[in-house]
């Protein structure tokens, strides 16, 4: 009876590690895919800055504009 408790006991916690190290590699993914997404804007607003401040000692309207 003990033998069969103790087989239970560490199948139990062998089922419960792997659960966790399954659910700590999936947070570790989002975590992942979160960083990425900062990255991507934190670039495109760089980016968008920069465009803006090139832009900004040119001339916006041509004489055409407003004939």
């Amino acid at each position: 009876m003990a033998t069969a408790l103790t087989l239970l006991a560490v199948g139990f916690y062998a089922s419960a590690g792997v659960l966790f190290l399954a659910l700590a590699k999936a947070a570790g993914r989002a975590d992942r895919a979160e960083d990425r997404q900062h990255v991507e804007t934190a670039t495109s607003t760089r980016r968008k800055r920069l465009a803006l401040l090139a832009s900004a000692g040119r001339k916006r309207y041509s004489p055409l504009s407003h004939a």
